[in-house]
């Protein structure tokens, strides 16, 4: 498996960054990139609502069934101008199907996003994280991961997880959150609030890193 060496260097060439004496990074011009995984849920379109009221865009790694049961949440990403990627049919790990198991998942998935947005994804995640790389060759798809995780799936708070990403927001970092917990959801216009008044500019996976060659894969 290879890494993408630099990807980030001209999204950051020339964004300026300092501490503050509280400890809290502070930036001008500087873009970061939220992304949330598993869904569409009922709690899809209130994020997506949170970032066009900020003027701002996310990716959203979709699962096939959850596009399915949520297509009017997974047009309304595409509608306000946020990326969507492919996080598989039903989010198993692909590390347990096999190569040749794992594209075909993927490619399903494909399928089944596309028909709920009318976009096929350039960008997939794998679930959990977990891949290796037959899997990365086999499937053929940039594979994107993160620089942070705001863990919400284990707290299920709002506050943490607004800490957690407030805290941690970095210069061309990308950010793992899901759109299925109502916590998260509920977190989305107070961290759109507190980043955009520190100089963060959100923006989606593509527009922040391009997008990678097939058969390649993003970690910071």
């Amino acid at each position: 498996m290879r890494k993408i060496a630099g990807l980030l260097m001209t999204a950051v060439a020339t964004i300026a960054s300092v501490i503050t004496s509280t400890g809290v990074a502070q930036a001008e011009n500087c873009p970061i990139a939220l992304t949330y995984d598993d869904g569409p849920s009922a709690y899809t379109n209130q994020i997506v609502d949170a970032f066009a009221a900020h003027g701002s865009r996310a990716t959203f790694f979709m699962v096939g069934n959850m596009a399915q049961n949520f297509p009017g949440a997974a047009a309304n990403v595409v509608a306000h101008g946020n990326q969507v990627g492919n996080h598989s049919v039903g989010h198993g790990m692909l590390t347990s199907m096999g190569p040749q198991g794992a594209a075909a998942d993927i490619q399903q998935a494909q399928q089944m996003i596309a028909g709920a947005t009318g976009v096929v994804p350039a960008i997939m995640r794998p679930p959990y994280g977990e891949t290796n790389a037959a899997i990365v060759a086999a499937v053929g798809m940039p594979e994107i991961m993160w620089s942070y995780d705001s863990m919400d799936y284990a707290t299920h708070n709002t506050e943490s997880t607004y800490a957690n990403v407030t805290a941690n927001a970095q210069c061309g970092g990308i950010v793992l959150m899901h759109d299925i917990h109502a916590s998260t959801a509920a977190a989305a216009w107070r961290i759109l609030d507190n980043l955009q008044s520190r100089g963060f500019r959100m923006v989606t996976v593509g527009e922040l890193i391009g997008t990678p060659p097939p058969g390649m894969y993003y970690r910071q």
